[in-house]
C-alpha cells in the first residue's frame, strides 16, 4: 500500500522536484508547506498522488467586472483510489491587518472559480473536500473588493459560542421559532460583505419597510433564516469536528435530536441530514454503545472460521470504506428520527455479524471449518454448534465493529455531512447575493420638463455612500440609471428621491420637492410631476357679501384674492399674485357710502409641492374713502340740511402668510401690520328750495395715524 506525491511546476510537468512515499501508518503527504491529507477509511493499495503548481491560472472573476487579484493555484490529482469521506488540503497562506483570506476551486466543465468549504488559522487555509481538482487561495484588502468576491470569503466563523447556534436549532425543532435564524443569518452576511454591524439587518427593520417593496423583504428574510439556519447546523459540525465542544453540548443536542432531525432536513429541502446529528449522535452512540464488551468464553474453532470469512478476500469482508457508503445514505437520508436510524444501523450490523450461519455464506460453515482445522471432518451442521455459540461469536464482531470500525466510519459521515450542508450554505449564500447583485433599472420621469437643469439626489444616504453615484441633473425630460440592491444597501437603503434648485447645493438647501419610493425588481419608475400641488383654487365662503363689517385692510385683502382665484404653482413651488388696480364701493352718494381703492398688490411665496406646507408675504396699498350723513331739520328756505362726515384714509399693508395643511385643503393664515395716515371732515351741508347746494366755510378737519395687525385666514383648494 504505497502512494507518492510529486510537485512539479504546471509549464513544466515533466520535472519532478519531490516524491513521498505514504502509508496506512502516514497518510499526510507534503511539499513547500503544501499538505495532501487522505483518511484512514481509504483503501490504499498501488495509489499515487501529484500536487501541481498551476501558473497562470483563470481569474477569479471576469476582468470586466472587478479588478483582479492574485491567487495562488495548485492542481491536486489521485490515481489508483477512490476518495471515501472527506480529504484535507493544506496551502500555506498568511494575511496581514485588514486583509481577509479566500478559497475556491476551479470547475473544469464550468469554466468557472467555485466555492469550498475551509478554514482560515491565520496561517495556512485548510480545504475539505471529496473531490479533487485546481485549488487556488488569495487575499484581499479592499471592502469594495471583498463584495466582489463574497462567494469565495464564507468561512467557518471561529471564536462563536457553539451554544448559541445549538439553542437556534433547539428552538426550531422545538416550537419552529425561526427568528434567531434571521439574525445569525443577518450577522454572518455583514461578516461576509464588510458591510459594517447592522447595516443588512437594518432591511428587515424600519429601514427596510421604508425602503423596499414587500417581494423584497419576503426573498431576503426566507434567504436571511435559510443561511442561520445553515450556519448553526455547520458551525455545531465544524466544532464536533475540531473537538470543540463538551457534556454539556452532547446533551442539549442529544435532548432535541428526535425532534432536529426530521425537521432541520425538511428545512433544508435536502437529503443530507443536519451535521450537528452525524457529527455527535452517531460518534457518541458508536463509542458508547452497550454490549461492545468483548464476549468472554470464546469459541476456538468458530471464532477461527468466523474470523475467516470476514477476512479481506473472502465473502464476508466488509472494509471502513464499504461501511461508510452503506451508512451514509441512511444517515443523511432525512425525515426520519434518530431512534428510526439508529434501529436501521443495528438492523444492518446485526445481519451482517450473523451472515456467517446463513444461506448469505455460500460456502458454509464447515467449509471455513475446515480451512481452519484442516485435521477435523465435518459431515454437516457442525460439531456442537448451536444458537449459544453462534451468538456468542457473532457479538465479538458486533463489539469489534461498534468500538473500532464504526467510530472512524460515523466520524467521516460527520465530516462529509458538515461539508454538504457547507456547500448548501454556500450556496444559500450564494443566491443571496446573486439576488442582490439583480439589477434594477430606475427611470426618473419630468413629462412637464418643469425640472430641467435641478438637482436630483436618492436620500437618506450613510457614510457608507460615494455621494456622487446617487446625485444627478436633470439635464432632460428623461433620467435613466441602474442599481443593485446589495449597493443600495450598502448606502443606506435610501427611499426618497429630493430634488433642488438648479445650482443649489443639496449639502445646505431644502429641497423643493421630495418623492417617497420604495425598490422592487425588476424596474422602477419615479415620476417628478406625479403627486405634486399643480396650483390652488380659493374657497368661496361667502364672506364677500357682508365685507363691510371687516377694516379696511381685510377687505381689499378679499377684493385682491377673488380677482384672482385661481394661484398656479410653478415647479419649484413658488407662486405670485399680482393685481395693479382694483375697486370696491357700496352705497351712493346720496346715502351712506365707501370706497376702497386698490394700488399695487403682491403675494410671493413658495410651498412644499409634496406636502403643501409653505409661507409668503403680502404686501399693498389701500386707498379709503368713506361718506356718512346726519339728517337736521331744514332751515327756511331749505329743503334738505345736514351734516357730512367724510373719512379719507390710506392704509400701508404688509405682512406674513403662514400656509398649512388642513383636510383636504390649504389654509393661507395672514397676519398683517398696517399704517394708516389721513383725516376725517365734518361739514354742513344743505340744498335750498330753489335746488342750489350749500357747504359750510369752515368744516372740521380731524388728522388721523395709527396702526393695527389685522388677521384673518382663507382656504384654497388643491389641484394635482
Amino acid at each position: 500500500m504505497l502512494i507518492s506525491l510529486v510537485l512539479v511546476p504546471f509549464l513544466n510537468k515533466g520535472k519532478t522536484t519531490k516524491t513521498e512515499g505514504i502509508n496506512n501508518e502516514n497518510l499526510a503527504i507534503s511539499n513547500a508547506g503544501v499538505t495532501f491529507k487522505l483518511n484512514a477509511l481509504m483503501d490504499i493499495e498501488n495509489a499515487s498522488g501529484e500536487i501541481r503548481v498551476v501558473d497562470n491560472p483563470p481569474p477569479l472573476i471576469a476582468e470586466e467586472e472587478s479588478e483582479p487579484i492574485d491567487i495562488k493555484v495548485y492542481e491536486f490529482t489521485l490515481t489508483g483510489t477512490e476518495i471515501v469521506g472527506v480529504v484535507e488540503l493544506e496551502i500555506p497562506l498568511k494575511t496581514r491587518k485588514n486583509e481577509h483570506a479566500g478559497a475556491a476551486y476551479f470547475d473544469e466543465v464550468k469554466g468557472t472559480w467555485e466555492p469550498v468549504f475551509f478554514q482560515y488559522d491565520g496561517e495556512k487555509v485548510l480545504i475539505l473536500t471529496d473531490h479533487l481538482s485546481k485549488y487556488g487561495v488569495f487575499k484581499i484588502s479592499d471592502e469594495g473588493k471583498r463584495r466582489a468576491y463574497a462567494k469565495y470569503l464564507f468561512p467557518y466563523m471561529s471564536g462563536v459560542d457553539i451554544q448559541r447556534y445549538l439553542d437556534a436549532i433547539s428552538a426550531y425543532a422545538l416550537s419552529e421559532d425561526t427568528l434567531e435564524f434571521i439574525n445569525i443569518g443577518i450577522e454572518a452576511v455583514d461578516t461576509s460583505l464588510a458591510l459594517g454591524s447592522g447595516v443588512f439587518g437594518g432591511i428587515m427593520q424600519t429601514t427596510g419597510f421604508l425602503a423596499y417593496g414587500e417581494d423584497v423583504l419576503n426573498v431576503i428574510g426566507d434567504k436571511l433564516e435559510h443561511i442561520g439556519l445553515l450556519t448553526s447546523v455547520v458551525q455545531v459540525g465544524v466544532a464536533v469536528y475540531n473537538g470543540n465542544y463538551h457534556e454539556a453540548t452532547v446533551m442539549s443536542l442529544k435532548t432535541a435530536l428526535n425532534y432536529t432531525v426530521g425537521k432541520i432536513a425538511g428545512k433544508l429541502a435536502s437529503p443530507v441530514m443536519s451535521a450537528s446529528m452525524a457529527a455527535i449522535a452517531f460518534v457518541d452512540y458508536s463509542i458508547n454503545k452497550f454490549g461492545t464488551e468483548a464476549v468472554q468464553g470464546r469459541e476456538d474453532m468458530y471464532d477461527e472460521a468466523y474470523a475467516l470469512y470476514y477476512t479481506k478476500g473472502q465473502d464476508g469482508y466488509r472494509s471502513s470504506a464499504d461501511w461508510f457508503n452503506l451508512l451514509y445514505p441512511i444517515v443523511t437520508q432525512g425525515g426520519k428520527s434518530d431512534a428510526d436510524v439508529r434501529a436501521e444501523i443495528e438492523a444492518l450490523v446485526d445481519e451482517y455479524t450473523k451472515r456467517f450461519w446463513t444461506a448469505e455464506n455460500k460456502l458454509g460453515v464447515d467449509y471455513y471449518l475446515s480451512e481452519v482445522r484442516p485435521n477435523l471432518a465435518f459431515t454437516g451442521g457442525g460439531a456442537g454448534l448451536n444458537d449459544r455459540i453462534r451468538n456468542k461469536v457473532s457479538a465479538n464482531k458486533r463489539a469489534i465493529l461498534f468500538r473500532e470500525i464504526l467510530p472512524g466510519v460515523f466520524e467521516q459521515i460527520a465530516r462529509k455531512a458538515t461539508l454538504d450542508n457547507q456547500r448548501k450554505l454556500d450556496e444559500a449564500f450564494i443566491s443571496l447575493v446573486d439576488y442582490l447583485n439583480t439589477l434594477i433599472s430606475v427611470e426618473i420621469v419630468d413629462q412637464e420638463e418643469g425640472y430641467i437643469d435641478h438637482i436630483i439626489r436618492f436620500a437618506p444616504l450613510n457614510t457608507n455612500a460615494q455621494v456622487s453615484d446617487w446625485q444627478a441633473v436633470m439635464f432632460k425630460s428623461t433620467l435613466n440609471t441602474k442599481m443593485s440592491l446589495l449597493g443600495h444597501i450598502i448606502a443606506g437603503s435610501p427611499h426618497t428621491l429630493e430634488v433642488y434648485l438648479p445650482n443649489g447645493d443639496p449639502e445646505s438647501d431644502n429641497p423643493v420637492k421630495t418623492i417617497p419610493f420604495k425598490l422592487s425588481p425588476p424596474s422602477l419608475t419615479i415620476n417628478l410631476n406625479e403627486g405634486k400641488v399643480k396650483s390652488l383654487t380659493l374657497v368661496d365662503d361667502g364672506r364677500s357679501s357682508n365685507l363691510g363689517q371687516y377694516s379696511v385692510p381685510l377687505i381689499w385683502l378679499d377684493l385682491a384674492l377673488r380677482s384672482q382665484t385661481t394661484i398656479p404653482i410653478a415647479t419649484d413651488g413658488s407662486f405670485k399674485i399680482q393685481v395693479p388696480y382694483a375697486e370696491y364701493s357700496q352705497g351712493s352718494q346720496e346715502i351712506d357710502h365707501f370706497g376702497v381703492l386698490l394700488q399695487n398688490f403682491e403675494m410671493t411665496g413658495s410651498i412644499n409641492l409634496v406636502s403643501g406646507v409653505g409661507t409668503a408675504e403680502v404686501s399693498y396699498i389701500v386707498d379709503y374713502k368713506r361718506t356718512e350723513h346726519s339728517p337736521l331739520e331744514p332751515m327756511a328756505g331749505n329743503t334738505m340740511s345736514e351734516y357730512v362726515t367724510t373719512y379719507a384714509y390710506t392704509d400701508r399693508v404688509s405682512g406674513t402668510v403662514d400656509i398649512t395643511v388642513g383636510e383636504d385643503r390649504l389654509n393661507f393664515g395672514f397676519n398683517l401690520r398696517a399704517g394708516r395716515s389721513g383725516f376725517t371732515k365734518l361739514q354742513y351741508h344743505a340744498i335750498t328750495d330753489a335746488g342750489d347746494e350749500q357747504w359750510g366755510e369752515n368744516p372740521t378737519i380731524n388728522s388721523v395715524n395709527k396702526e393695527f395687525t389685522p388677521k384673518t385666514t382663507y382656504q384654497y383648494n388643491i389641484i394635482k
